[in-house]
This record gives structure tokens, sequence and C-alpha cells, in this order.
């Protein structure tokens, strides 16, 4: 192997000496010595017209590449790892016109680490390890039984910041051909490939089959459907069927006026449920266009506007029994808040649900107890009922004899 090169033996040829000045690595006017400062004769050219010409046709190639929507994108994972290495080998190796020769490392080595001294490299200034430091957890950074992985941390970071400053400066040399000439390499190395590899799996199969469902055929995920959600939060989302926190602070209550309470809290309620689904059937026929694709010209509607329609119902009956299933469990709670006891020294109870008339005789008080019994019993089955018989999103869509008022 040829001995490393100095400075005489790299002297620049006759033509490309200066008359006056040091004999040096490289001539230095003109690099670029930090990352935002640019040669004054290269201001305002496009990246095209600084690059050589053997780059210059598949840069422009690049920028004004179309893309094939068309094409399926394949999934890593589907093939075994030494498939996978080899591809992105070959997708990295078409990157590199040509390979460097070990003499052209050796000479890369010598510049980078002798070439070019350390007065001709930048040192790193303080605030980038400041700003670096800023963004860590302060207790972390003062803490003093870290301070020295922090110093190990400041001399990686500095070795990095040297090493990348020199490469800058070698790159930007060798952009000059009679500087690769001179110095006799090419070009830098490109960077060691980053190989990332998808291990198999044997679940991955059902995995992108259920994800493609999901994609697909899952209509939950659809536009229409969660454009609902909104309708849903302003008509019934903080709404009680039945309000009884409302009852609880106006006990106790006559029967015959808890009773009419109830029954109209409950009326209201189902008139605000049938006015959610009709709001949801006027939805769907305004964004037509989301769905209009699913219908069958020729056999009306398809399977897939079934499903559709069949998961639009089916949401909409599960919100409603999780509101119904709370207002029971809210009614519950108000009824067996009061526990009748002897015990004088317990503190003061809640009031009751239900008070009687004082000028009635035992006769009509037994008469009233067992109203008042009758009517808890049967609270619960009125609550569910509200939400029994309702007609479907889909039943509005295509009967025009379904009428509504606005509530």
């Amino acid at each position: 192997m040829d001995k490393r090169p100095s400075n005489e033996d790299l002297a620049p040829p006759a033509k490309y000496r200066k008359k006056d000045g040091p004999l040096d690595l490289m001539d230095r006017s003109g690099i670029v010595t930090s990352c935002f400062v640019r040669r004054p004769e290269n201001r305002g050219k496009m990246p095209v017209e600084l690059i050589g010409s053997q780059y210059k046709e598949k840069l422009t190639a690049f920028l004004h590449r179309t893309v094939d929507v068309g094409t399926k994108w394949q999934d890593p994972a589907s093939k075994m790892p030494e498939e996978q290495i080899r591809d992105q080998l070959r997708l990295f190796k078409e990157d590199i016109k040509f390979e460097l020769t070990s003499q052209e490392l050796e000479y890369i080595e010598f510049y980078l680490t002798e070439g070019i001294t350390a007065k001709d490299v930048e040192q790193m200034p303080a605030h980038v390890w400041e700003r670096a430091v800023a963004k860590t957890i302060q207790k972390y950074a003062s803490d003093k039984r870290l301070q020295s992985l922090f110093a190990w941390l400041r001399k990686r970071a500095e070795s990095d910041w040297d090493r990348g400053s020199r490469e800058a400066l070698l790159k930007e040399a060798l952009r000059e051909p009679w500087q690769q000439e001179r110095l006799g390499v090419r070009k830098l190395p490109p960077p060691f490939p980053r190989i990332v590899i998808a291990g198999p799996a044997p679940w991955r199969q059902s995995f992108l089959e259920a994800r493609n469902f999901c994609e697909n055929s899952l209509m939950a995920a659809s536009t229409v459907v969660l454009t609902m959600n909104p309708i849903w939060n302003r008509l019934l989302e903080n709404y009680e069927f039945l309000s009884s926190q409302e009852i609880a602070d106006n006990r106790p209550w006559y029967l015959y006026e808890l009773e009419e309470k109830v029954i109209t809290s409950l009326e209201n309620a189902r008139k605000r449920i049938l006015h959610f689904i009709f709001r949801c059937a006027e939805h769907m026929w305004r964004h037509q266009k989301q769905w209009d694709k699913l219908l069958s010209r020729e056999h009306g509607v398809s399977a897939d506007m079934v499903r559709l329609l069949n998961c639009i119902t089916s949401l909409t009956c599960r919100r409603l029994r999780v509101k119904t299933l709370a207002t029971v469990d809210a009614w519950t709670k108000l009824i067996l808040s009061y526990q009748p006891s002897d015990c004088a020294e317990e503190k003061e109870r809640p009031k009751p649900l239900i008070k009687f008339k004082l000028d009635i005789t035992v006769e009509q008080l037994g008469m009233e107890m067992i109203r008042a019994r009758e009517f808890i019993a049967s609270s619960v089955p009125r609550i569910f009922e509200v939400t029994k018989d309702l007609p479907s999103v889909g039943t509005i869509m295509f009967n025009p004899n379904h009428t509504y008022k606005k509530v």
C-alpha cells in the first residue's frame, strides 16, 4: 500500500497554485464553514445547478417524479428477513454510482484526522450544549450524582461536532474537480446503511385481515356515522330521562304530584329520542353522496347498505341502553336513600320521597300506601318503556309515512 501523502505530495497543479501564501492541504477560499453560509457566487441558484453533472439528471427526475397511487404497498413482514436485507441493500447500492478504493479510504481517514488541524475546525459553541441541557429534566441536570454522565455526554457531543465539521470541510473541498485530482479522492464514503427488519409474526396475516376489514367494511368508522356524534351530543348526551336530582331536592312529594312528574318526564324523553332518530335520518339524506354508492340500481338496497343501517341502529341502541340503565340506577338509589331507623343518635336522615295529608282516615291512608307501593314498583318498567318499539333510522328513511314534531 502506498505511503500516506504529505502536504508537499498533495500540492495542487501549477495552474492551480497560488503565487502568494503558504502551501496547505486544501484551498480554503470559498469553503463553506457553516451550514448557514453559502458561496457568494452560488446564492440564488437552485440545488440542481450546484450539483455535478452526474447527479443533476437524477435529482431533476426526482423533483419531477410522479407517484403511482394504484401501486399496492407490500408489507415487509410478509417476507423473510434474508429477503428484506437483500432488497434494502439493493436499494442502497442503486444510489452509489461507484465504490471507493482502499487507498481512497486511507486518504480520507488521514485528511479527517491529521490533514485538517484543530485550528481549522470551529469548536462546538457553549450555547449548543446549554440548549441541549435545557431540554432535559432539570432535576437530572442539577443532580451531582449524574455530573460525570453529563461530562461524558458533553465530550461525546464535542467529538461528534469536530468529526462532522471535518467531514463538511472535506466534502466541500471535494466539490471541485481539481481538488479531487489533487487529493486523490473522488467523494466521501456514503453513510453506513441502516436496515430495519420486520420480524415475521404468526398472527401477522390475521392482523392484516382485521385492519383491512376495519378500513373497508367496518361501517362504524365511516364518515356518515361519525358525523352523527354531534347530533347525539347536542340532543341526548347531557339529557336525563328522569331528573332524579331535581326530585330529590324538592322532596317530599305528594303521590299525585310525583306520579305526574315522572310520567311527564318520561313522555318528554321519548319525544326527544324520536326527534334524535328523525334528525339522524335527515342527516343521512343530507349526506347521501357518502353512501349512495352502496345502493344497487337494479335490486334496490344492497347488502352493504343494510350493514350500514344495522350499524347505525346498533350504535343508537347501545347508547340508549346505557342511558336507560343510568336512569334506572339513579332512580333506584333515590328510592333507597331513605332508611328508617329507631336510633336516636343517628344523624339527620334525608327527607322521605312521598308525603301524605294529615286530614285523612286510616282507611284512606291504607289505600294511599297501596297506591304508593304500586307506583314505585311500576316506575322502573315505565323507564324501560321509553325506548321500547322505536323506529330505526332505516325505517324512517325508506318509509314516507313517518312524520315527527320538533320537541
